[in-house]
């Protein structure tokens, strides 16, 4: 039989194009159950069945005459179990129906679906066998969602997030059927782990907003710490600049029109600078329809009400690291100014929020992607927060959220915005007698056209008014062009397109046929490339064979090349594009909006291959490669230069590959730049975007049996071992030793690389004999190399001091912790991270051994390095927890515990950061420290008890999540501990 993939139908409605009213959500989420229902791919024939069981109580019914009637004890058994799903979808749609009422909603689709599934399995005995477990987990997920929905205090928030169900719900309901009519169990089983996934996302989220409006309400205006010790008002060192201050972007529209509604709706939420606590509001609406314009006039009408005000660009993690690298700059906090520093910056910069008596907003512009933007949400913080996006997601995790959706401008509000742009001259010389009624038909016809999207109306005035294209100047004139352009564009290649895009598209298409193919060409490459600085630099290759092909106008005459300065055909090529309202350019920095990136999604599969292949080339060429398996520690400036941009490529890729026409084939070089990327990201600790990143070069990679395929999977092993998911990383690591051993010799160092991360699994798990013999066998290799290799040799020896330590082989663990330091001296510029672990390493054996002024010292000496090179690692967290440990176990009483609660809360400041607030085993290990300190004092008892009982079910989560069994004779401390990575325990 042949293979099938069954792929989800596309929404017939973008995020963006909902209409929300955020004080009352019952017809948006009415309509969008409506709208999930509409996009699924459902048979006549099985919408006809599904209408003979459409109610709880038919279902039931049926599935009791089934049972009654089966002859089979193991079918009446799965049976049995299936009639358990009943009461929690009834739960379900009963709950939603109460929550959208008066407005009417018809769910019986769902009973329906469930009666065919179960129906079809009942065909044969395997397929019900499958089918049982598969729609007990949808039971699971559908009790926990209703608890949450239940619990929850604000019905307009829950409504919103309840509909992100809808889709996976009847994705995975609709998908069993074509995939028991195929019989394709496997494929099966992914997809329905998936849609599962996506529900418990859901609930995951639902717990999170009320977890965190919880701590909202705990916020006390004395600003209390999360666990009730006062934070130390520091406001002076905090607050070193001169204000008021802001770092607004030079973005506004010279015609910023209407919106004063909106503008007051903003101002009259986030205005009041007497409540204590965190304010919130959201612009959501549609692409081009003006979202950061309003905000930025906001800002700028504003800003004045505040001390401060910042504006956060928030496409990757990476702009949002510059971003509050540039605030911190701004703040004049102690070495901000260090290119290196981005993670210091990030840590004081929240810091500056909690401590600060001054009145700040922050500015988040196209917020999308909640993982991100959750380490740079400013907890416990009391100020005001706007956001601009195409999401209506909760960002903010509030239960009573403010915002309002950004409608397209009215037919009056068109024309006024049109007139403006064109200004009083030419309304003059067009608008007159019988060719003035012309220009103001031909005007309306556009305007509706262009749906009221204010991107939109600026770029058609700039195209009348475009001579050499209209001649006349006339909007008669352009709107002939407009049409014939409407007709003749090509299908987007990704994503689909309604008729406000089909209008955008067609604008940016007439856009693009002004300039010359070279001003084309450089554009198609930019919209590849993070939107809001695109360096001048990465056009001036060293190698200026990068530039071969579709960008050979930006090579520079060979007799001379400069780092410094453009090449005349690029120089032309980008004063056009400007002219034409395409890009700006701010310093050695381009700007591009991203409707405009988008809108070169029409342009053929061809074109759009060769622009992915150059803005390759130029990545690859400029970002600092690996070697050897070496760290890219001490190229770290130059790769946060482009890791942004590599991110965006890499997005764009994946884009790409869901195209309806084709695929985007990726070279060899974009496997190679993403390789040497993700290594670059699981150095800084930035996890999430480096797994993410290996997997679309998995996905990528053709052969997977390749050398370069093991260094992805090396990669993706590493972020998973230092997350401590240790089976993920087994299997990553398993294979990547495979191919190593089968390309390489047997003394390679890249094989000793996979030698000891195999070892490190094992000395994790406790498998101390197995992990010193692999150990070993990787220090012998690297001996073997001299010089080179001595930082790696030091690392395996410092792991054989490491194992030699857990045996409790205290002297033996000291000589083998001399070699490695010995080792690491010989190469001191490239050995710094290696010393501060091996600190670490120096530190744990003298507080087991309860030497604690020189464990302190040991500490301390890892500590300075962490803060020199990564002051929000997970060492770095782990090292402030193991000093604040060393100062309560010095002596038990009260006498060290202040300095202590300051330790840990440092640590629990970086920790959280790195979990985006959830609670991981980082930080329940910090956070049961400190519930041992509360318990000891009489006046915070009661809230380390309840501290402790909260973390004994957190602990059964994490466990659960890192798959690991939690053994009733463990201590306290190792079950914390083994929640931790290895290296960090």
């Amino acid at each position: 039989m042949s293979s099938m993939t069954l792929v989800t139908r596309p929404r017939e409605v973008r995020e963006d194009e909902h209409y929300i009213d955020f004080g009352n959500t019952q017809s948006f989420a009415a309509t969008k159950w409506s709208t999930a229902v509409e996009a699924q791919e459902i048979t006549a024939a099985d919408w006809h069945k599904a209408r003979n069981v459409d109610n709880y109580d038919e279902f039931g019914n049926w599935l009791r005459r089934c049972i009654q009637d089966s002859k089979n004890p193991q079918q009446r058994s799965y049976l049995q179990s299936l009639i358990l799903i009943a009461r929690p979808m009834y739960g379900f749609i009963f709950t939603f129906e109460k929550l959208v009422a008066p407005e009417k909603v018809d769910m019986s689709i769902i009973w329906g679906l469930m009666f065919i599934n179960i129906n079809l399995a009942l065909q044969q005995a395997e397929k019900l066998k499958r089918l049982t477990p598969w729609l007990l987990s949808l039971k699971r997920s559908m009790e926990a969602l209703n608890q949450c929905v239940e619990n929850f205090s604000d019905e307009n928030s829950a409504r919103q997030q309840v509909t992100d169900v809808f889709d996976p719900l009847l994705n995975l309901l609709t998908g069993m059927i074509k995939f028991q009519r195929t019989y394709l169990a496997g494929n099966m089983k992914e997809f329905v782990t998936q849609n599962i996934d996506q529900i418990d996302d859901v609930i995951y989220h639902f717990r999170q907003i009320s977890q965190h409006s919880k701590a909202a309400q705990e916020l006390s205006v004395s600003r209390h710490s999360h666990w009730g010790v006062p934070f130390r008002e520091q406001t002076n060192p905090y607050d070193r600049a001169a204000f008021p201050l802001d770092n607004l972007p030079d973005i506004r529209t010279e015609h910023f029109y209407g919106r004063e509604s909106s503008i007051e709706h903003i101002h009259n939420h986030l205005g009041n600078q007497t409540n204590e606590k965190l304010r919130t509001y959201l612009i959501y609406g549609l692409r081009g329809v003006g979202k950061t314009q309003i905000a930025l006039e906001f800002a700028r009408r504003y800003k004045s009400k505040f001390d401060a005000v910042f504006w956060i660009r928030c496409e990757t993690s990476a702009s949002l690291r510059q971003s509050f690298s540039d605030i911190a700059v701004r703040l004049e906090l102690s070495s901000a100014d260090q290119m290196v520093r981005f993670e210091e910056n990030q840590l004081k910069v929240l810091e500056w929020f909690k401590k600060t008596n001054k009145t700040w907003l922050l500015i988040y512009d196209n917020a999308e992607r909640e993982q991100a933007l959750n380490s740079y949400w400013p907890r416990e913080s009391v100020g005001s927060v706007l956001l601009t996006s195409r999401s209506y997601y909760n960002f903010e995790h509030s239960e009573r959220r403010e915002g309002e959706t950004i409608p397209v401008f009215s037919d009056e509000e068109r024309w006024d915005l049109l007139m403006e742009l064109l200004g009083p001259e030419w309304q003059h010389r067009h608008l007159g007698g019988a060719k003035g009624r012309l220009e103001r038909e031909a005007a309306r016809k556009l305007l509706e056209h262009l749906g009221g999207l204010a991107l939109a109306i600026a770029q058609a005035s700039k195209l009348i008014l475009d001579k050499e294209l209209t001649g006349d100047q006339s909007i008669v004139t352009l709107l002939e062009i407009f049409d014939k352009a409407s007709k003749q564009l090509p299908p987007r290649f990704s994503g689909h397109r309604n008729e406000k895009i089909h209008a955008l598209d067609t604008i940016w298409s007439i856009a693009l046929n002004t300039v010359s193919r070279n001003a084309r060409s450089l554009l198609s490459v930019f919209s590849l490339l993070a939107p809001d600085s695109i360096p001048v630099d990465l056009f001036l290759p060293g190698d200026q064979a990068r530039l071969d092909g579709k960008l050979a106008f930006c090579k520079q005459d060979e007799s001379y090349v400069t780092a410094l300065q453009m090449s005349p055909g690029m120089e032309i090529a980008v004063k056009e594009l400007q002219a034409a309202g395409l890009i700006r350019q701010d310093g050695r920095n381009f700007v591009i909006h991203r409707v405009i990136q988008e809108a070169m999604n029409y342009i053929d599969l061809g074109e759009i291959q060769e622009s992915f292949d150059a803005a390759t080339e130029l990545l690859h060429e400029a970002f600092p490669k690996q070697i050897m398996g070496r760290p890219l520690q001490t190229m770290w400036p130059r790769c946060m230069m482009f890791v942004q941009h590599v991110v965006h490529l890499t997005k764009a890729f994946s884009t790409y590959q869901t195209g309806s026409q084709g695929y985007v084939t990726p070279k060899l070089n974009f496997i190679r730049l993403l390789s040497n990327c993700g290594w670059y990201l699981y150095e800084v600790a930035d996890y999430t975007e480096c797994l993410e990143m290996m997997a679309i070069a998995c996905s990528a990679s053709d052969d997977k049996g390749t050398l370069l395929y093991s260094h992805l999977l090396n990669a993706q092993g590493a972020a998973y071992y230092d997350q401590n998911k240790l089976k993920k990383a087994r299997e990553a690591f398993n294979t990547a030793r495979v191919l190593r051993e089968r390309w390489l010799e047997s003394n390679h160092p890249l094989v000793a690389s996979s030698i000891a991360n195999i070892a490190n699994i094992e000395c994790a798990l406790g498998y101390l004999d197995d992990a010193q013999q692999l150990y070993e066998q990787a220090a012998r290799i690297r001996e073997s190399h001299g010089e080179d290799e001595l930082p790696m040799l030091g690392l395996n020896i410092m792991s054989l001091g490491r194992v030699a330590f857990l045996r409790g082989e205290t002297h033996f663990a000291i000589k083998l912790y001399d070699r490695a330091e010995a080792c690491f001296m010989r190469k001191p510029n490239a050995s710094q991270h290696l010393m501060a672990a091996l600190h670490y390493a120096r530190g744990n054996l003298e507080l087991e051994s309860r030497n604690y002024a020189q464990a302190t010292a040991q500490y301390e000496k890892c500590r300075d390095l962490c803060h020199i090179l990564w002051p929000v690692h997970p060492l770095a967290a782990a090292t402030w927890y193991k000093l604040g440990v060393v100062e309560m176990e010095r002596a038990p009483g009260r006498r060290y515990h202040d300095k202590a609660l300051s330790y840990l809360e440092k640590a629990y400041n970086i920790a959280t950061i790195r979990s985006s607030g959830d609670v991981d085993g980082t930080v329940a290990r910090i956070m049961w420290r400190w519930s041992e300190i509360l318990i000891e004092d009489p006046l915070q008892r009661l809230e380390g008890i309840k501290m402790r009982d909260g973390l004994k079910l957190d602990v059964t989560d994490i466990a659960m999540d890192l798959n690991i069994t939690v053994h009733p004779e463990w201590s306290e401390t190792e079950t914390f501990d083994r929640l931790v990575p290895g290296y960090f325990r």
